[in-house]
């Protein structure tokens, strides 16, 4: 399953990945600094914290071109 959705956080991309897991990317930018968040969510809709701590990384010094 793949979408797109706006949220909170605003636009962002999910896909669901073979486990069940949902992977949600979206705009992290602040500034001139281009980033995207990561947010893993497991079957239940609880962040995943086998991912990373809150179930969320960051991935910042993008080119601003990337998309």
């Amino acid at each position: 399953m793949q979408g797109f959705f706006s949220a909170e956080i605003g636009p962002a991309r999910f896909v669901q990945q073979p486990d069940g897991d949902l992977l949600i990317v979206s705009d992290a930018t602040q500034g001139s600094q281009f980033a995207l968040r990561l947010t893993r969510l497991n079957p239940a809709g609880v962040r995943d914290s086998t991912y990373a701590p809150n179930g969320e990384k960051i991935l910042s010094g993008l080119p601003p071109n990337l998309g």
